[in-house]
């Protein structure tokens, strides 16, 4: 996972302030500090991602294969769990889920922090931690 950044940006023009939320190594971009109405900021400043509150995806399971088997895969989700702070840690779900049960889970995470997060998947048996590997 990447860390997360949050870019403020103000200007002098009608109070004009807007804010980007980030990959932490993407750089910036000119056209980030200049506003709708085409004002530079002049002020900028950047706010780290300390937190180790949980950032959810659904991941959708539809996929071109190079198999005879097919599957109808169109509404099908794994769900995947990673941290905002860029702290090495992640679950990604070890079944696919139709998309209402899939944000039924999704809504269980919301505003957890990493271990609210590790208590609830385990109890949901929703798979290991820190792998992509899909076990049959």
């Amino acid at each position: 996972m990447i860390k997360k950044i949050w870019r403020n940006y103000d200007t002098e023009e009608l109070g004009e302030a807007w804010e980007i939320f980030s990959d932490f190594d993407i750089t910036e971009k000119e056209e980030d500090t200049i506003s709708k109405s085409g004002v530079h900021c002049i002020m900028k400043y950047e706010d780290c991602i300390s937190l180790d509150y949980v950032i959810t995806s659904l991941i959708p399971a539809a996929r071109i294969g190079n198999t005879n088997k097919k599957e109808v895969l169109k509404n099908f989700f794994y769900i995947k769990l990673e941290l905002m702070n860029g702290d090495d840690w992640f679950c990604f779900s070890n079944q696919r889920y139709e998309k209402e049960e899939a944000l039924k889970f999704v809504s269980l995470f919301t505003g957890l922090n990493k271990n609210q997060a590790e208590r609830v998947w385990k109890s949901k048996r929703l798979g290991e931690m820190n792998t992509y590997r899909l076990e049959k």
